[in-house]
């Protein structure tokens, strides 16, 4: 992963922590693809896609989230479910967008919570 990804991980889940949610683990990978970041707030499973750019040129960070991309990841939920053996759990997929200027001059995060993909 490149280290404008890893950064904007970081990013998110200082910002995760600082709301209050546990992090459970990251870069969760199986054969069917990856969860950024797996956390719980207040018992609530929660699945976190980051995405993060240095600019918005080419559009929001959270605009690249493509419905090929959604059908991949509820696969991998699905089978982190089952392999952690997490059953009759609340469940929530969530967003967050970071652009970040140069030398981190600017930091903008946004949250999207419990962003529809059909748990």
């Amino acid at each position: 992963m490149p280290s404008k990804g890893r950064f904007g991980e970081q990013l998110a889940c200082q910002y995760l922590l600082k709301k209050g949610y546990s992090i459970v683990s990251r870069n969760y990978r199986s054969k069917y693809g990856e969860i950024d970041i797996v956390c719980q707030e207040n018992g609530i499973i929660v699945f976190v896609e980051v995405k993060s750019r240095t600019n918005i040129n080419f559009g929001q960070p959270h605009e690249y989230i493509t419905s090929q991309k959604i059908k991949r990841l509820r696969r991998v939920f699905q089978y982190y479910l089952s392999a952690n053996k997490l059953v009759n759990r609340q469940l929530r997929f969530d967003i967050i967008s970071i652009i970040y200027g140069k030398g981190c001059s600017s930091i903008d995060i946004k949250h999207f919570q419990d962003y529809d993909i059909n748990l």
